[in-house]
């Protein structure tokens, strides 16, 4: 929506001659990392964190060092071992990396813990979906919708199984709850 110019290694808006600082993600993690790794060594050694404090460094990582923030959850979970949450983000974390045996084995560690845990139930769907289990990623989703109808991307993934099952009204009303939750955000 707006024009830069760039002109060598500056970017800046002609509109005002302000500078726009580029600067990528990826090469800002890459320059952070060093330090959030000395970060997690920090809390390790001060044992000051509880499984909530780690589970927020774990969050807090994540952009930074998806490394350090499964090592923040794995902490957290030694401290609680029912901490769905960090269960939940340690699972697509795995998933990222294409562990699907371990982030189902988070996925379902959540649920055992809070069968109402709608991300949870999300996430293994999605799991089993690229483990080509699509009926039962279709139950995952729809628990999932039980719990949370307004879980838009479970009404879209919903929407593909059904439609590549051939159920085509069910395909056009999840797709239909999914452009609706999108519409009102």
């Amino acid at each position: 929506d707006e024009v830069l110019v760039r002109d060598r290694d500056t970017v800046w808006a002609p509109e005002t001659g302000q500078v726009v600082l580029d600067l990528s993600v990826e090469q800002l993690a890459s320059r952070v990392e060093p330090f959030a790794a000395r970060a997690v060594r920090e809390r390790e050694a001060d044992g000051g964190l509880d499984a909530d404090g780690w589970y927020d460094l774990g969050l807090d990582l994540e952009a930074v060092s998806p490394v350090e923030a499964e090592r923040a959850y794995d902490r957290a979970l030694a401290l609680e071992a029912e901490h769905t949450d960090a269960s939940v983000n340690r699972g697509r974390l795995r998933h990222e990396r294409g562990e699907l045996d371990g982030a189902e084995a988070d996925y379902r560690r959540a649920i055992g813990v809070r069968s109402d845990h709608a991300l949870a139930h999300f996430n293994l769907g999605v799991v089993l979906e690229d483990r080509v289990r699509e009926a039962v990623a279709g139950d995952a989703y729809r628990t999932a919708l039980r719990h949370d109808p307004q879980l838009g991307y479970a009404h879209f993934n919903l929407a593909g199984l059904l439609e590549r099952s051939v159920d085509v009204a069910g395909a056009v009303r999840h797709l239909a709850a999914y452009r609706r939750g999108r519409a009102r955000a």
